[in-house]
């Protein structure tokens, strides 16, 4: 029966992918090449292809589905910070350090492009940021990697900053703050 099962796991598999291709292919060749559809169904098909393994593939599919995103949603959309993310995992996965800390960067843009400076739904991207930068100096990236613990010092304060001005902002309070001794 488990091989039973994994075969029409496998069939299922390439249907939803073929369905996928097919639904994309419809709407572009519908000569709406930035249907918002088209950013959705083409993040499915990346989940499924980086799922796979195939890293290369997974990330030029993010990458059109970032660009439909920003086509209909503008430029610092929160629509696009999935596909954006899911470009950092394959490019982690494929060892490509620098493509992921500029999209990395880029991500953090846009969370701060997309939110007041004080708003608490900020902390997260802030957080995140921060303790990607403590593990770009452990990586010693860049010419100056004392910098990021500087960077990252700043974005904790920052968070801590808006914990501090809002009462609402109380159930951030559990922010991870680095525990790594140097030295």
């Amino acid at each position: 029966y488990p091989l039973r099962r994994q075969r029409q796991m496998c069939i299922r598999d390439r249907t939803d992918l073929t369905d996928l291709k097919e639904s994309i292919e419809t709407l572009e060749g519908s000569g709406d090449t930035w249907h918002p559809d088209i950013a959705e169904s083409t993040l499915s098909l990346a989940r499924h292809v980086q799922e796979n393994g195939d890293h290369v593939e997974a990330i030029a599919l993010l990458e059109r589905a970032v660009h439909v995103s920003r086509v209909n949603h503008g430029l610092f959309s929160l629509q696009q910070v999935n596909a954006i993310e899911m470009q950092i995992e394959s490019h982690l996965a494929l060892d490509q350090w620098s493509e992921a800390d500029e999209l990395q960067q880029y991500l953090f843009y846009v969370h701060s492009r997309a939110r007041a400076v004080d708003d608490p739904a900020l902390i997260p991207a802030l957080e995140t940021f921060a303790q990607w930068n403590i593990d770009a100096f452990w990586r010693r990236v860049g010419d100056f990697p004392a910098s990021r613990l500087v960077d990252a010092f700043h974005l904790y304060s920052v968070a801590l900053t808006i914990v501090d001005q809002d009462e609402a902002s109380v159930s951030y309070t559990h922010l991870t703050l680095p525990t790594k001794r140097i030295g």
